[in-house]
C-alpha cells in the first residue's frame, strides 16, 4: 500500500539527475527490507538511499528532510503528510485517499503507480521548477488544526441531534 516501488523507481530517475540522497523511515520484515533494497540497487541509487530503520523521534527526522514523498497506492488520513507539513516539509504526494487535500497548494500530487511523475515533482522540487507552493505549514494548521477539527465535529453532531 505504501509504493515502495515506485518511490525506488522514481529514486532511480532523480539520482541520475542530481545528487539528491534519499531516507526511508520505519521497519518491517528483513525479508522485504532485503527485496527493497535490492529494487534500489535495480533501480542505480543503492547507494544514495538510506535505510533510517524505526525511528522515535520523527519531529528531528522531519527537520532533516527537504521534501517528504508519499507514494502510496491506497490511504486514508495520512499522518505523515500532516506531521511533516506541520515541520514546514514540502511534500510530494500520490492521489489517493485524503492527500491531495492534506497539500493542497502546499506541495505536489502526482498519480499513484507512477514513477516518472514522482521523479519529476521531486526534481521540480529541487530545482524550484513548481508553481510556488504555499507554507506547509500554514496550509496544514489552517485546514486540519485541533480547534477547526473541535468545530467541525460539534457542527457535525449538531445537525444529528
Amino acid at each position: 500500500m505504501k509504493g515502495h516501488s515506485t518511490f525506488l523507481a522514481a529514486a532511480g530517475i532523480v539520482a541520475s539527475r542530481s545528487n539528491a540522497h534519499f531516507v526511508c523511515i520505519g521497519d518491517g520484515p528483513p525479508e522485504y527490507r532485503r527485496e527493497l533494497e535490492a529494487q534500489a540497487l535495480a533501480a542505480r541509487c543503492g547507494n544514495r538511499v538510506h535505510w533510517a530503520g524505526l525511528c522515535h523521534d520523527m519531529p528531528s527526522a522531519y527537520a532533516a528532510l527537504d521534501t517528504l514523498v508519499s507514494a502510496s497506492v491506497g490511504e486514508g488520513f495520512s499522518n505523515v503528510i500532516g506531521e511533516a507539513m506541520a515541520s514546514g516539509v514540502k511534500c510530494v504526494v500520490t492521489d489517493v485517499g485524503d492527500s491531495a487535500r492534506i497539500v493542497g497548494t502546499a506541495g505536489i500530487v502526482v498519480p499513484p503507480a507512477d514513477p516518472s511523475e514522482m521523479a519529476r515533482a521531486i526534481l521540480d522540487i529541487i530545482d524550484g521548477n513548481h508553481r510556488p507552493l504555499s507554507d506547509p505549514r500554514e496550509q496544514v494548521s489552517k485546514n486540519f488544526s485541533r480547534e477547526r477539527m473541535v468545530t467541525a465535529t460539534a457542527s457535525a453532531l449538531r445537525t444529528l441531534v
